[in-house]
């Protein structure tokens, strides 16, 4: 590899994480299928019985032998964003009492017939009270909500298995499979995480599992299919998990590519999450035995589960990679934000949450330590550049980007209605005052931003932060085929329907079953007099 700054950047970041190449310093883990399947210790140390394998060496795996089943900690030597969920938290008792497996072959899931396929509400007994499970076992909520405050910032990070989470200000909640004891293979597949045979450009379209997967609709329970040979895939992979192996007769779930989930099933008339290697029963809450929250048809039909369920994801301040002799007085990482998700349209083509990225920024040091210009006269001055003239295929900036995601912070409870249509942030188009005209087109509506540092700098006249403007205008390119901030017609329908919340503040209002009928009669005398009279109402008495 060349010396060019972006190959630089692959040695130090990018190339840490691929299987085939050696961890980065002070951690410790294997390569090839190794990297899933063994685990290690946070010192590198082997815990195990075997003497002939050094207890005092590091680099050893934590014991000899390979688990089928990758435990949390080992996903998260990659996939690193996710070890804020537990913040250092991790149920270290569950990885220390995996029972050792005697056959490690892993075999491939097949494609389900569709004819097979059946609907759940057929098999499931849905006949009883719809009292939510999750609400059943009383997890305390001092487990469950973490207050990082600012003096929290500056003191050593937490560490599970020796990686570094950095949190900033900000009230995190453990995502509820993540409280219930979930662990990143109960519900990712096989296939998932070890492909499929075919080739993606993007890892998103190679996830098979969608929140319908389990939960269903709200229109249908989710499908299930029916194992009728022994053979079955559900049968032999499953002969590696906890709770035992599955059998000729169960009623599996299905998911988006038509293949057998191996560890959620119907039993006892309810539909449930086996852990994989805690065998605990999850049971499983249907959305279609809660359509009081999940009635609109507009979201029906236009948003993922995440984009109201997801709520929180990580808002970092960006990284300052330091190229030069001296690479000590630049910090690699910076404390965390946690915020709200804004929103955009994803690959899937619905509503999603966004992961909102900040502004690029590249300073080149010389041998003496002297910022030098690398991007010739685009700079304001010498090593720090506001602007960047490159772009990506659609035309937009490429040091202004946003991206689609699941950001594995789930709750059951969802976002509030005002933080979606009332908020400029969530639509993308930065921090500021929204100034709503008197036109319901959108045509007279701007936002005052709250940073004006690229206003009095003429960079922008938008927010940093803003992805789109209130035209409709992308600010970010997104690498995400299908994927885009939202257009002017979009912005407009989600803010119009900020001005019915203040007295349609709940999801079953059933003026939201068609809003376009609503609409019409709120410009009818009659809505206007109603108007008038809850306002006067509400005056406190003189």
């Amino acid at each position: 590899m060349s010396k060019h700054p972006a190959d630089h950047l692959l040695r130090k970041k990018c190339f840490q994480c691929h299987i085939d190449s050696p961890p980065a310093e002070g951690q410790y883990r294997s390569q090839g299928c190794a990297a899933c399947h063994f685990e290690y210790s946070a010192t590198g140390l082997y815990e195990g019985n075997d003497p002939t394998v050094s207890r005092t060496k590091p680099g050893h795996a934590r014991f000899h032998k390979m688990p089928a089943i990758p435990s949390r900690a080992t996903c998260v030597q990659c996939h690193r964003s996710f070890t804020l969920q537990t913040l250092g938290m991790e149920p270290h008792e569950m990885l220390d009492t995996l029972e050792e497996t005697e056959n490690t072959a892993i075999d491939m899931e097949t494609s389900v017939d569709n004819s097979d396929q059946e609907n759940v509400s057929s098999v499931i007994n849905t006949s009883e009270t719809k009292e939510d499970p999750v609400e059943q076992e009383n997890i305390p909520s001092t487990n469950n909500d973490l207050v990082i405050s600012e003096s929290e910032t500056t003191e050593k990070p937490a560490t599970s298995r020796g990686f570094s989470l950095y949190a900033g200000k900000g009230k995190v909640k453990k995502d509820v499979h993540t409280a219930k004891g979930m662990d990143c293979t109960d519900c990712h597949t096989q296939l998932d995480i070890m492909g499929d045979g075919n080739i993606y450009s993007k890892q998103h379209e190679a996830v098979e599992i969608r929140c319908e997967t389990c939960h269903g609709d709200s229109l249908s329970y989710p499908l299930i299919s029916q194992i009728t040979e022994p053979s079955d895939p559900s049968i032999r992979i499953s002969r590696h998990y906890t709770g035992g192996s599955n059998r000729v007769g169960d009623w599996m779930a299905v998911t988006a590519t038509s293949h057998k989930m191996t560890n959620v099933k119907v039993q006892d008339g309810r539909m449930v999450t086996m852990g994989k290697q805690t065998g605990k029963a999850h049971e499983i809450p249907l959305v279609k035995d809660y359509l009081d929250a999940h009635s609109i048809p507009q979201h029906q039909s236009r948003l993922e589960c995440t984009a109201c369920h997801a709520r929180w994801v990580v808002r970092c301040p960006g990284c300052h990679q330091n190229i030069g002799p001296d690479q000590s007085n630049v910090p690699e990482f910076h404390p965390l934000d946690i915020g709200e998700p804004a929103l955009m349209i994803g690959p899937r083509g619905k509503v999603a949450p966004m992961l909102i990225q900040q502004e690029k920024q590249l300073t080149v040091l010389d041998e003496r330590g002297h910022p030098i210009p690398v991007l010739e006269k685009m700079g304001d001055e010498r090593g720090h550049y506001r602007k960047w003239e490159f772009t990506n295929p659609h035309g937009t900036s490429g040091s202004n980007l946003a991206y689609a995601l699941n950001p594995h912070s789930i709750q059951k409870k969802s976002r509030s209605c005002i933080s979606c249509h009332l908020s400029p942030e969530t639509l993308g188009l930065g921090a500021g005052d929204l100034k709503i005209g008197k036109s319901f087109t959108g045509k007279n509506d701007f936002v005052d931003p709250l940073n004006r540092t690229d206003k009095i700098l003429n960079a922008s006249k938008f927010d940093p932060q803003a992805k789109t403007s209130m035209r409709g205008e992308a600010l970010a390119g997104t690498s995400q085929p299908k994927a885009r901030t939202f257009n002017q017609k979009e912005i407009v329908r989600i803010l119009r329907v900020g001005n019915c919340i203040p007295c349609h503040d709940q999801y079953d209002d059933p003026i939201y079953q068609n809003i376009n009928q609503s609409y019409a009669f709120a410009r009818t005398m009659e809505h206007r007099q109603l108007r008038k009279k809850i306002l006067n109402l509400r005056q406190p008495a003189e």
